[in-house]
């Protein structure tokens, strides 16, 4: 069972990533590598 509060700092890591990912141009580089690779 989550607990509120572990509920409340896994949303806050999500978020977290979800921005690192916005701001940092290198994973999403990594990410539209994979979608090309899959596309081929």
């Amino acid at each position: 069972m989550i607990t509120l509060e572990n509920r409340h700092t896994f949303l806050r890591r999500i978020i977290f990533f979800a921005n690192s990912l916005r701001h940092n141009p290198f994973p999403r580089r990594l990410l539209n590598d994979n979608a090309s690779l899959s596309s081929i």
